[in-house]
């Protein structure tokens, strides 16, 4: 897990044509990751009356867009970084007895709240990554990379109730979550 394969430029399949994909997990039983390039043109406060949920369509997350993670059907989550999130929404699910059949259900998803793929090496944003024209050393550029822990939240209220707590103090930015639904086996 934590491996990032990218499809042949060539390939011109509609899922995975130029697509950037997550593994999650790889086993003798096969894999499942989630591709990250595949933007839908869905925002979470589209996507919220279409999945029958019924968040807040002015929240921090509304104008979020919802990205395609595969062609396997699964709950929308958010892949983010944020550890202490986790385990606030894994405190308010226990306390809401109504989640707790909710939560069962989705504890047998394939992404269900928890770590994601482990640490996951990824480009500083702040390196330039071009192809110098003039640089004929044959060297790569230098690349600063940083290991994360990236994780995977079922996105449901008492997710956005604690995003929208993080967003007003300033601890976090609706740009920190990516909101992925479907997944991809093989």
């Amino acid at each position: 897990s934590g491996t990032i394969l990218v499809s042949h430029p060539m390939l011109l399949c509609a899922s995975f044509g130029r697509s950037v994909l997550l593994v999650h997990r790889h086993t003798s039983q096969g894999s499942v990751g989630i591709v990250l390039n595949k933007p839908s043109r869905i925002r979470l406060e589209h996507a919220s009356h279409l999945l029958g949920h019924h968040f807040k369509p002015n929240g921090p997350l509304a104008r979020n867009r919802v990205f395609v993670g595969g062609p396997v059907p699964s709950p929308l989550v958010a892949l983010h970084t944020n550890e202490v999130l986790v385990a606030r929404v894994a405190e308010l699910r226990r306390r809401d007895s109504s989640c707790l059949v909710n939560e069962r259900a989705s504890s047998k998803s394939v992404f269900s709240a928890g770590s994601l793929a482990g640490s996951v090496g990824v480009v500083d944003g702040g390196a330039d990554v071009r192809d110098d024209e003039d640089d004929d050393s044959g060297q790569l550029p230098e690349v600063i990379c940083r290991a994360l822990r990236l994780f995977s939240t079922r996105v449901d209220t008492s997710f956005l109730h604690e995003v929208e707590q993080l967003v007003a103090s300033g601890s976090a930015s609706p740009r920190d979550f990516k909101l992925v639904l479907g997944h991809a086996r093989w």
